[in-house]
């Protein structure tokens, strides 16, 4: 994208109020469980809560809500309550980044009976009613840590109104090991569009970007990477990109080595991967980087579709 289009694509992002919050409060959890409630746990030898862990395996710990199993005989599992939000009629993407750690390398057995659950509560009446639950099973991969982005789902909102999603964790007397349960990233909203990490953030290496916006199917995205957050105020709303030099760098088209795969179109599931090849720059060890992405067609306010979450990752050496 030459940087005329940069400029036009900047100016749209102001002038038509196009979604891009989350609807989940603190889906990162990098404020701890503040916006979350325990509703349970039932682990005597265990313990959860929010600590820091390597969710999406790109080296870099940030907060995440955990449940730490050490029970192995009966099922045992932690269940959170999020923050009511109001969200009008439709159906919108969800993705998370979940783990579940272990002591050994052989993959967690029963997969479908240790898994995270995500489940959507109709807030509108009392007490409130499940809408829907999505599993995300465990990946039975080898390996001390099994990681898998929860991108593929969506929820639908049946009606305008009130709603808040619940996440339970569990664990299965058939895992025959114990194992720590995490999520993190956790999003869901009218943004149409996820945009989660994965891959290695240290020098040298790739990291992944995965896009997943199901209403934008087959149409044209574009990536943008921000030092900030800033946020850019789009009419009431925002997205949480800064307006800096990083932005205009990696949308300008003039360093495809580095920011590769920035702009392109969907598959017919609405996915795509952008790539981030950090080069090995000492200077660039600590910065963080904070990438979204949007969505265009040409029938749409301002010929802007979707714009997504935003994703944030730290540069390891």
């Amino acid at each position: 994208m030459g940087r005329l289009s940069l400029a036009l694509l900047i100016a749209a992002l102001f002038a038509v109020p196009v979604a891009a919050q989350n609807f989940i409060a603190n889906g990162d959890f990098e404020n701890g469980l503040t916006g979350w409630t325990l509703v349970s746990f039932n682990d005597p030898l265990g313990t959860t809560g929010v600590r820091l862990a390597d969710v999406n395996g790109t080296g870099d710990a940030t907060q995440a809500i955990y449940a730490d199993f050490q029970t192995l005989t009966p099922v045992m599992s932690a269940f959170y309550n999020g923050t009511t939000f109001t969200a009008p009629q439709g159906t919108y993407p969800v993705s998370a980044a979940v783990s579940f750690e272990k002591q050994v390398t052989t993959p967690i057995p029963s997969v479908t009976a240790n898994r995270v659950e995500f489940r959507l509560y109709d807030a509108n009446v009392s007490p409130a009613v499940l809408v829907k639950t999505v599993n995300q099973y465990a990946p039975n991969q080898t390996g001390l840590v099994e990681r898998v982005l929860f991108q593929n789902a969506t929820f639908s909102i049946p009606a305008t109104g009130n709603y808040y999603f619940g996440l339970f964790l569990r664990h299965s007397n058939l895992a025959g090991i114990p194992f720590i349960a995490h999520v993190d990233d956790f999003a869901f909203g009218e943004f149409g569009a996820t945009i989660n990490s994965g891959g290695s953030a240290s020098l040298g290496n790739v990291l992944n970007l995965l896009l997943f916006a199901p209403s934008a199917a087959s149409k044209p995205y574009f990536v943008g990477s921000a030092l900030g957050t800033g946020p850019i105020v789009i009419g009431a709303r925002k997205i949480d990109l800064g307006l800096d030099g990083l932005l205009v760098l990696s949308t300008s088209g003039v360093l495809p080595a580095i920011f590769d795969s920035y702009n392109g179109f969907l598959d017919t599931a609405g996915k795509a991967t952008a790539k981030l090849n950090l080069p090995k720059d000492l200077g660039l060890v600590g910065i963080k980087v904070h990438s979204a992405f949007v969505t265009t067609d040409s029938a749409a306010p301002s010929g802007i579709l979707t714009i997504s979450n935003t994703c944030a990752v730290t540069i390891q050496k």
